[in-house]
């Protein structure tokens, strides 16, 4: 499904800011190279909800190929929470797929945390 105006111009924003922010890092391994957003919960998997803040990650081209293709949503938003904490909302992206939350521990805010404290000792020594 193509993405509408407000959804790209949301994408475009929060690309814009993560890359100021981020200085030309990738989220996923920290070094500077060319990077991509990185949809966390896929377009397929919510085609009409998909575009939120909360769904974005910054990632070079190895890290959007690789890892991260097949990490679990608690991992990957552990990346989130640790690089872009203005925009973790595990309740927002939770809804993406589920807007009524019939399943609202699909991820739990203490799986998101155990993966932020290995992401502590990678990042910050």
């Amino acid at each position: 499904m193509p993405m509408s105006n407000a959804e790209r111009t949301n994408r475009t924003d929060w690309g814009r800011e993560a890359r100021a922010t981020m200085r030309g890092r990738c989220m996923g391994c920290g070094t500077k190279q060319s990077t991509h957003i990185h949809e966390i919960e896929r377009r397929s998997q919510s085609p009409t909800r998909w575009a939120h803040r909360s769904n974005y990650l910054l990632l070079c081209r190895v890290c959007h190929a690789g890892a991260f293709d097949s990490m679990p949503h608690a991992e990957q938003l552990a990346y989130k929470l640790f690089w872009d904490p203005e925009h973790y909302d595990l309740d927002a992206w939770l809804r993406l797929r589920d807007p009524e939350l019939k399943a609202p521990l699909r991820v739990m805010a203490g799986s998101v945390t155990y993966f932020l404290t290995d992401l502590r000792c990678k990042f910050d020594g």
